[in-house]
């Protein structure tokens, strides 16, 4: 983790204090351009910023935020998206958080990389920012390439040192705080993720930039989480700003010296952080049990856990040749773990996929005759007999043969020594990474076959994943062929 402590003097802070009492209305600049809630500052480029406002839940001043959306703007290059979310008391948790998430959706439905989109909280926004984050990796959703919190709170349950330490000395105190959280939770639990983050599985988050000043009571939550998150094998840094209270942010010069700070963190390169392949397996096994899929199997999480348990060693001895990539957004992933239809069955499994963020479930298509979906087995190439789970590695999505004739594509695969995926095996790409099912780069699972000449394939319909078919021979330029490197089996 890498701890910086921003200088400044006794008058720069009390410059802050005093300018943070009387908030002065500032107008947005003439060449701001405003649709919407999108605000963009001249030269605004590619990729998005997230920006959520602070308020304690409960409050919003649209015009100073269309500023702040303005200077985030300015310093990343990016437009801006103000995220609009419900307040509380009337819209308790988790209402701010399922806009957030809605937001978010909207901007990946744009067209947006998500690789090239940054999340921006301030304070109540950065608690919900950390929110988002845990909630989009516990559904393996799509991740921002990048966040940033200023002053979140992160234990709901108030337990961090600062509280006391440094109350009177900030703008911020632990009886506002009590206030804010009651009104927010509503009776959820404060030591409960994602609504409380730093009880949450930090593991896998992206790289993240902590910002607090020192004089607030809130110091140590943005201390304690980024220390998480660094233990966590996350890429965080953590700004300290020296004597400096909540909000500090808002006055003009330590704004901007955030933003420039901002701006070159931003820049710099990210290192690339080794795969842990056991962490990645822990995070599919705890996918599969929130999907409900020991229930589907007739057995509780526990039992669930040790029918799949031999495979984690499995994972841990794929060499990185057998891994490929790990860029789910593009289509390509280490390994999935595959439970076999015989123990849940494919369609009750189908209505636990969504789209990213999404909440319709997927489906079967009707053009599956009643019970023709049985019939669709794994070949003779692809089967896993006798196995109730095992790892499927070396998985792409096959984009590459979007436009090719399925049978021809087919046969490219084989000649490449790899192999073709089933429909159970297709749900799971989807189920752990719904983020690899995108818009006109879709897929067919030549792997499951019923004697005819249908292809199984997953594509979007209706804003929801759907299982369909299509015919050997009838090429689709939104419709490509994935595959795999091979299947490790274990002891299961």
């Amino acid at each position: 983790m890498n701890v910086t402590t921003v200088p400044s003097s006794p008058e720069q802070a009390r410059e802050v204090r005093d300018g943070l009492a009387a908030m002065p209305s500032v107008p947005l600049p003439p060449d701001a351009e405003v649709s919407g809630d999108w605000v963009s500052a001249p030269g605004a480029g590619d990729g998005a910023v997230l920006y959520v406002h602070g308020g304690g839940f409960a409050h919003t001043m649209p015009d100073a935020e269309r500023l702040m959306a303005y200077r985030l703007s300015k310093a990343t290059g990016r437009p801006v998206l103000r995220v609009d979310y419900r307040l509380a008391p009337a819209h308790p948790y988790p209402s701010a958080l399922e806009d957030l998430l809605a937001a978010w959706q909207g901007v990946l439905d744009r067209g947006v990389l998500a690789s090239e989109t940054l999340f921006f909280g301030e304070s109540a926004g950065a608690t919900l920012v950390l929110s988002a984050l845990l909630e989009l990796r516990r559904t393996g959703a799509a991740l921002p390439g990048a966040a940033v919190a200023v002053s979140p709170i992160t234990d709901f349950a108030l337990t961090g040192a600062s509280l006391a330490a440094n109350d009177g000395k900030d703008v911020m105190s632990r009886a506002v705080l009590d206030g804010c959280r009651d009104q927010y939770l509503a009776g959820a639990s404060p030591t409960a993720a994602p609504q409380s983050p730093l009880h949450g599985d930090l593991r896998g988050l992206p790289r993240l930039l902590l910002a607090a000043g020192t004089d607030e009571v809130l110091l140590d939550d943005a201390r304690r989480f980024a220390e998480a998150a660094d233990a966590a094998g996350v890429s965080v840094c953590l700004d300290l700003y020296e004597g400096m209270p909540h909000a500090f942010h808002l006055s003009s010069a330590q704004g901007d010296v955030l933003f420039d700070r901002m701006a070159r963190w931003l820049g710099e390169p990210e290192a690339a952080p080794g795969f842990d392949a056991e962490a990645e397996f822990d995070r599919q096994v705890r996918n599969l049990i929130d999907h409900g899929y020991p229930a589907l199997a007739g057995l509780d999480a526990e039992k669930f856990e040790a029918l799949v348990a031999p495979l984690r060693a499995e994972a841990a001895a794929l060499t990185d040749a057998q891994y490929g990539p790990f860029e789910p957004e593009a289509g390509q992933v280490p390994f999935l773990l595959v439970v076999a239809r015989d123990v849940v069955p494919v369609e009750e499994t189908m209505p636990r996929t969504t789209l990213p963020g999404g909440r319709l479930p997927g489906f079967v298509d009707r053009s599956f005759e009643p019970g023709s979906l049985e019939r669709f087995v794994a070949t003779e190439e692809t089967e896993a007999a006798g196995l109730r789970a095992y790892l499927l590695y070396g998985v792409e999505r096959g984009e590459e043969f979007c436009g090719v004739v399925p049978k021809t594509a087919m046969a490219a695969i084989a000649e490449r020594g790899r192999t073709l995926l089933t429909i159970e095996e297709g749900i799971a790409l989807i189920t752990h990474f719904p983020e690899a099912l995108v818009k006109n780069k879709c897929f067919s699972l030549g792997g499951s076959r019923c004697g005819d000449r249908r292809v199984p394939a997953i594509w979007i319909s209706k804003k929801a994943p759907k299982l369909g078919w299509c015919w050997e021979g009838n090429p689709h330029t939104w419709l490509g062929m994935a595959s795999a490197g091979g299947r490790r089996t274990g002891a299961v």
